[in-house]
This record gives structure tokens, C-alpha cells and sequence, in this order.
């Protein structure tokens, strides 16, 4: 027996896509390196650089907000001499634009690989494309998702998407960190490019896929 798990329900299936797919991940794949950089560094200072006692009294939204403001200040850091980089923080949330052309979110994902976010005008508009005022309607908006452990320590699954809708996909990249403990690692022993960042493998996930399970 086979199933057909509820995911594929989330694509829009058919519908022609507004950007390339194989254009936007042209266009972030050299960031790639750097995002993960700065994630690894933002769960590590949460980890290390904040007291036990004091990081079990935060709640769990506290914990998130924490790690990603920290993770905001990390892609900063990593992404400031970029030319081509444009930072923006209007809305209330950080983004980067990426050669005028896409910009990027940051957002913790569902266990559908939606962005987790509160059902409002705002958020339906972002990411149902539609025009929100302070961002160019002809820049893809495109998130850099991540999907954390439960208590925020560490997160080892990261993913390049396009929401169609508030609650709809219509294209996802897997993005695998070749080596987790790269920043812990010399180069030379784990075979790491010379500048130290991580090797990135991207993958992307066809709209109409299916995950069969032999059942039986």
C-alpha cells in the first residue's frame, strides 16, 4: 500500500511560475554559504553566550524572537561588503535584496514548509504577492527558511522557498549544510573551500512531489 502524504496539496500545481526557479536559486545559491555561516553563529551565541538560568525563563516565542534577531545581525555581518546586497528593514522585519532582483526573508517553517506567521493583512499580502507598501512589487519575494529544534539550541534543516499564497507553495529548495560542524573544523581536515564557509548542497523539490511508503 502506498500514501500520498497531505504536502502536495500546498503546491499550485500548473500555474506557470512568475521567476524562473533555476534564476532565483542562481541568484542566492552564492549566499547560501554565508546564510548558514550566520545561522551556525546565531544558535551558537544563543547557546553559549546567554546563562542557562536565564535562557530556561524564556518562553518559547521569546526563544525564536531571540535566535532570530541574532541570526539578523549574523547576515548582516556576513553581507556587508556585498555590493550587490541591499539590507532592508522596513515592515518591521529584516530582508536582503539580491541584485534588485529577489528579496529574502528569514522565517521559521511549518511542518508544511510555510512560513510560520500570523494571519494578518500584511503577512497575506507578502506572501500571497501581492503590493505592500515599502517593498517593489517586481522584487520575488522568496524566504530562507529554517526549521529548529524545539528548544531553539540548534537547527540542521534549512529550505529556499516562493510562497503563492499565505497558505501555498509554489516551488521549494532543500538546502543541506555538507558539514555541520564547519565552523569548528579546520579546513584542511574537512576539505573546506579556503574561506572557511560551509559546503551547500541545494536541492530542488518538484511541485507535484509524492512521498510513497511501502506500508506494507
Amino acid at each position: 500500500m502506498y500514501t500520498v502524504t497531505p504536502q502536495i496539496m500546498l503546491f499550485d500545481v500548473g500555474e506557470p511560475q512568475s521567476f524562473d526557479q533555476s534564476r532565483a536559486i542562481g541568484l542566492v545559491e552564492p549566499l547560501l554559504p554565508y546564510f548558514a555561516d550566520a545561522f551556525f553563529g546565531a544558535f551558537t551565541e544563543f547557546r553559549i553566550g546567554i546563562d542557562e538560568t536565564t535562557r530556561a525563563k524564556f518562553g518559547g516565542r521569546v526563544r525564536g524572537q531571540v535566535v532570530t534577531e541574532l541570526a539578523w545581525a549574523h547576515v548582516r555581518d556576513q553581507l556587508t561588503e556585498w555590493d550587490e546586497i541591499k539590507f532592508c528593514d522596513k515592515l518591521g522585519f529584516f530582508k536582503v535584496i539580491v541584485n534588485d532582483e529577489v528579496v529574502i526573508r528569514f522565517k521559521r517553517l511549518n511542518r508544511d514548509l510555510l512560513a510560520d506567521s500570523k494571519d494578518t493583512d500584511q503577512s497575506r499580502a507578502w506572501f500571497g504577492n501581492q503590493h505592500v507598501d515599502g517593498v517593489a512589487d517586481h522584487l520575488l519575494r522568496l524566504t530562507f527558511g529554517y526549521r529548529p529544534e524545539r528548544n531553539w539550541m540548534s537547527c540542521h534543516h534549512y529550505y529556499l522557498t516562493h510562497q503563492s499564497s499565505f497558505k501555498s507553495l509554489a516551488w521549494v529548495s532543500s538546502i543541506s549544510v555538507v558539514d555541520q560542524d564547519f565552523a569548528i573544523e579546520t579546513a584542511d581536515e574537512k576539505g573546506q573551500p579556503a574561506h572557511g564557509l560551509p559546503g551547500i548542497e541545494i536541492k530542488p523539490l518538484l511541485p507535484k512531489a509524492i512521498e510513497l511508503k511501502d506500508q506494507a
